[in-house]
């Protein structure tokens, strides 16, 4: 069995009494409708050995564990005494970008069966994709990952799309009011050897400058949470400031005092010097996707210097709940549809790392290139 079925509005009657058994009192318990949904179960009357149910509340889905063989009756009881006593402790809140395939895919995979551990939150966990349908398909194919500990909802995000991002900011502001992860893994490369004036300005369009564009809307909500949030840039290998031939240009990548300003301005000077046809005089290689990794991996260190100076600054004067770290990472060369089937590494091998920097422990490190599990010059 696995339907949808609705509470139906009541009020019950509750006994409380204090912790030596006396001063009881009787109060009642509104039960509003509430849409549930059982997985799985033996028929309609009785649940089998092993269910979950998830209670939508209109907030977020919340898994409930349910012990065996309880009625149907018994379990709408227990669905909406729980619903009425308890307030439950914020989920976590992840976003996932680009993932309906590869590496993205993995880590939302990763995220969701990672074992539960006692008191930590329940993960609410957005895969989102620029093209909706396959969005959608990969949703739904991990739909029976989920479980109490661990829910995964879909919606459509286009990173290049101001109005897109700031849709989904709004339906996050709504829905939570905060988010505590997000993973920026969206990301686009032409095959071969392609390079022309279209082949960067599409690849920055989406790794770089996609990736500043869904940062800067979603950090109030990254900064809202009340916990530490943490930031993760896919950024790659072949993004090493050793790509760069110029050592002033990469003096000036790697200057602890550049600023997003800078940075933009370094980049559009890039596509200045691939326009005029003097990429490789301008000391860059003939890789849009190196550069645009070149300065995602930038923009991680510029992010994480503004953040640490904004919270020593504020009142926080450097508590947990303003901490937003942020770092980049090469998940390695894994068999996707950009690297291709001689990879060395699965996707799922590719998503270790990521996940770890989402929710793992770092050590407290921000502003930190990571590679094979551990923080690597850059």
């Amino acid at each position: 069995m696995s339907n949808l079925r609705t509470l139906m509005p009541a009020t019950m009657s509750e006994n409380t009494t204090g912790q030596d058994g006396s001063g009881g009192q009787k109060r009642d318990l509104h039960l509003n409708p509430l849409p549930y949904t059982i997985l799985p179960g033996s028929d309609d009357d009785v649940l089998g050995d092993k269910c979950c149910v998830f209670v939508d509340d209109g907030l977020f889905n919340r898994g409930l564990e349910i012990e065996a063989h309880r009625t149907v009756l018994e379990l709408e009881l227990a669905i909406a005494i729980e619903n009425v006593r308890i307030m439950p402790a914020s989920p976590k809140v992840i976003v996932v970008t680009g993932a309906n395939k590869g590496i993205g895919a993995a880590i939302v995979k990763k995220l969701l069966t990672q074992p539960h551990t006692p008191g930590a939150p329940t993960r609410i966990i957005y895969l989102t994709a620029r093209d909706p349908a396959l969005g959608h398909a990969t949703y739904t194919s991990l739909l029976t990952l989920r479980s109490p500990h661990a829910i995964i909802k879909f919606h459509a995000l286009d990173i290049t799309s101001t109005e897109s991002c700031e849709e989904f900011k709004k339906f996050l502001q709504v829905t939570h009011g905060y988010v505590d992860v997000l993973v920026n893994n969206a990301g686009v490369a032409w095959k071969g050897d392609a390079f022309d004036e279209e082949v960067v300005r599409g690849t920055l369009a989406v790794n770089f400058y996609g990736t500043i564009r869904v940062t800067t809307i979603l950090l109030p909500l990254l900064r809202a949470t009340g916990r530490e949030a943490r930031i993760v840039n896919i950024s790659s290998g072949s993004g090493m400031l050793v790509r760069l031939r110029d050592p002033a240009l990469r003096a000036a990548f790697r200057d602890p005092a550049l600023t997003e300003e800078g940075l933009l301005a370094l980049l559009k000077k890039f596509q200045t010097d691939v326009s005029a046809d003097r990429c490789l005089e301008g000391g860059w290689p003939k890789q849009a996707y190196a550069v645009s990794k070149i300065g995602v991996t930038a923009y991680t260190k510029v992010l994480a210097r503004r953040l640490q100076n904004v919270q020593l600054a504020g009142k926080g004067k450097g508590k947990e709940e303003d901490k937003v770290l942020v770092n980049a990472c090469c998940p390695g060369w894994c068999r996707t549809d950009m690297a291709g089937e001689n990879a060395t590494q699965s996707a799922e091998e590719g998503a270790e790392l990521p996940v770890r920097l989402a929710v793992g422990d770092v050590g407290g490190v921000t502003g930190g290139w990571w590679h094979e599990g551990v923080v690597k010059e850059w």
